[in-house]
């Protein structure tokens, strides 16, 4: 079974480039931000009739994860056998690694993950991570925060469907940076010092 990595921290942190040079290694495949976390998390008590977008993120990921893998969804609600959140997890990815690239290695990565730094230390879901993934990893990236504003910024006028927040005020943005950055710090004192990389 994959070890699970997951990225925490802030968007436009230069995550996206991180991924890319990441899945150039055979034995890991990081999805670009497919959601699966925050679709798992609303699925706990039942798949429900729709699914909410992530206050803080856009539903592009979300919307794209559950219709490129609507098959993989729809087998375990239908088969009757009860599949658990990380078995539903590794079936997502290793779906979505192959419909991104066909001619993936077969051999299964030692490392498997999603980009969604903001979702993955939200102390809403964290719990839920740590209680179905107690073996993850964690990469937070950290960016000069007058970047990430003006990165926000620019990439509200032209992202298809933008995080409401980006289209605020500068001191609004840097306001939020601040605290996805004080949830990782959260994070930390509660997670083993090895789960951690930086």
């Amino acid at each position: 079974m994959p070890k699970p990595l997951f990225f925490v921290g802030n968007k436009r942190s230069g995550t996206s480039l991180l991924v890319k040079l990441l899945n150039l290694h055979p034995d890991i495949f990081i999805t670009p931000e497919s959601d699966i976390i925050w679709i798992l998390y609303q699925a706990q008590q039942g798949w429900p009739k729709e699914f909410r977008t992530y206050p803080w993120d856009s539903p592009v990921g979300m919307w794209r994860t559950l219709e490129t893998a609507a098959s993989v969804f729809e087998s375990a609600r239908i088969s009757g056998n009860s599949v658990s959140v990380r078995e539903m997890f590794d079936l997502v990815q290793e779906h979505l690694r192959l419909a991104m690239d066909p001619d993936a290695h077969s051999k299964v990565p030692v490392w498997i993950g999603d980009k969604k730094p903001v979702q993955h230390c939200d102390p809403e879901i964290r719990p839920f991570i740590q209680q179905h993934f107690p073996d993850a990893r964690y990469l937070h990236i950290i960016r000069n925060p007058n970047a990430v504003v003006a990165s926000k910024q620019s990439s509200a006028k032209h992202f298809r469907s933008p995080p409401g927040y980006w289209q605020e005020s500068p001191v609004a943005i840097l306001k939020r940076w601040a605290i996805h950055e004080e949830w990782v710090l959260q994070a930390r004192a509660t997670t083993p010092p090895r789960a951690v990389l930086r």
